[in-house]
């Protein structure tokens, strides 16, 4: 992908690649080093949102318009990407697109959340519409920490429409396979993690079978704990989750990225 091409920068500890409420001016993958993704709360600190590394792509909304980043993107220590302008990314799709798979697999990925963002849009609109309980109808999973909210596109909740649901860590492997292809064993939720890994490539999943909802830990190195309760690989693989909120916690107790599954 990228590593066959030339425009590759190394910058310094501390330098903001992309910076809040600016418009980017390209698209990026990290060829070596890390970067966090950060953003200010009204408070005026710095809140993390996800740490990026090798083969991690970002400032693809770049390519679509103009819009200003909703988030930093600031090098840990010396930190070499290789960067595409909006004119060369389009010319690449045309000569070579072999080398930009990566990013159109975060563009399609990015489509799809926003399409699901819509479609839960319209269903509440058409609830407050009709006057009736606005609680949702579908299985929600909802971010409940800034990074697990982060790692959901910032939408405020995403529809679970597929059975399993996979959630895992997203990997510079798995990204070398074609956007296009029917790749069961992907995640449908990625989540961006620098090591020590925290998120496992296949971490859980959530399942419904026989009209009941279920989390599946999928033998992470970590664990998944459910309403404060590990799943105790030993004896349970599975716990059936209860109508109403479940929070979820991917790796321990502290870890940063926890979410709430609502069951109707």
């Amino acid at each position: 992908m990228f590593e066959q091409l030339k425009n590759i920068q190394t910058v310094t500890d501390g330098t903001i690649l992309l910076q809040e409420g600016k418009a980017g001016n390209g698209v990026y993958m990290i060829q070596k080093g890390h970067a966090k993704v950060t953003r200010t709360a009204e408070d005026g600190t710095e809140v993390l949102l996800a740490e990026l590394g090798d083969g991690q792509v970002f400032g693809e909304m770049s390519l679509i318009d103009d819009s200003p980043c909703s988030a930093n993107v600031v090098a840990m220590g010396d930190l070499k990407v290789c960067v595409l302008s909006k004119e060369q990314f389009f010319d690449l799709l045309q000569t070579d697109i072999q080398s930009v798979k990566g990013v159109m697999d975060i563009l399609f990925q990015r489509m799809r959340a926003m399409n699901k963002r819509v479609v839960d849009l319209e269903n509440q609109l058409a609830s407050v519409t009709q006057q009736q309980d606005t609680q949702p109808d579908t299985i929600m999973l909802k971010g409940l920490t800034e990074p697990a909210k982060h790692a959901l596109y910032d939408m405020n909740a995403l529809v679970i429409d597929d059975n399993p649901f996979i959630i895992g860590r997203w990997s510079k492997q798995q990204s070398k396979r074609s956007w296009f292809s029917k790749d069961s064993s992907r995640a449908h939720l990625e989540i961006h993690d620098i090591a020590p890994y925290v998120i496992s490539r296949h971490h859980c999943q959530i399942e419904q079978h026989s009209g009941d909802v279920y989390v599946v830990d999928a033998s992470s190195r970590l664990g998944t704990w459910v309403n404060g309760e590990k799943i105790d690989q030993q004896t349970q693989k599975e716990v059936k989750l209860s109508p109403g909120n479940n929070t979820i916690h991917l790796g321990g107790l502290d870890s940063q990225f926890v979410f709430d599954v609502f069951v109707p």
